[in-house]
């Protein structure tokens, strides 16, 4: 059996900051949801044309195996299991494993990552950056992907080892992607204006020359 769901986020009605909830329901439109959380959220309320499903996760803390963030400063750091479960919640990474073996069976035996040790170990191999990860065994254990410092030196992960800047396309005004450059703005337009006013304030901050 084929179930065509999506697995896109959306943005369902959500809560706004006074709590009240977003009128937007495009998730209605989806014939078949699946939510994974720890919680449940208004948007696993919203009723699908066919079926929604939910599947409880396990917090971060309680990962088979243990689990492991990374930091803002690259730094990947190992928690251990808590030894406790939940109804039947299970690991994030063992959901999506089972899905994938429910759904194609007759491969399953290709997937591997049967543990969270195992799992660790692909990530190592396939990822060069998270080499290290693999070796995280207990709590305190941690390692910076990348080392110390990234582009050390001034060496760039490129083909001349030099870093490469590319003009990214704005949105214009009615939403469609400009890729031509907008001529300057003129002294008379609301961006002409606002560029005085912070040329002005520059000059302000600018010290006064010294006389001779």
């Amino acid at each position: 059996m084929r179930v065509d769901a999506d697995s896109r986020p959306f943005l369902g009605p959500g809560r706004r900051r006074d709590g009240r909830v977003r009128n937007r329901v495009p998730g209605r439109n989806v014939p078949t949801r699946i939510h994974q959380d720890i919680i449940l959220t208004d948007q696993m309320f919203i009723e699908a044309k066919e079926e929604v499903f939910l599947l409880p996760a396990k917090t971060r803390y309680e990962q088979d195996d243990g689990g492991t963030e990374t930091s803002t400063e690259r730094r990947v750091m190992f928690s251990p299991q808590i030894p406790r479960q939940v109804g039947e919640a299970r690991a994030e990474w063992r959901i999506l494993r089972d899905l994938a073996v429910a759904a194609c069976p007759d491969r399953a035996h290709l997937l591997g990552c049967e543990t969270g040790w195992k799992l660790r170990d692909e990530i190592a191999r396939i990822i060069p950056f998270y080499d290290g990860i693999q070796n995280l065994k207990k709590a305190g254990d941690a390692f910076q992907y990348g080392g110390r410092h990234l582009c050390a030196d001034w060496k760039f992960p490129t083909a001349d080892g030099k870093a490469h800047f590319r003009p990214v396309p704005l949105p214009d005004s009615a939403g469609a992607i400009s890729r031509k450059p907008k001529a300057s703005a003129g002294a008379s337009s609301p961006a002409g204006a606002a560029r005085r006013r912070a040329d002005e304030r520059r000059r302000r901050c600018e010290p006064a020359p010294r006389p001779e």
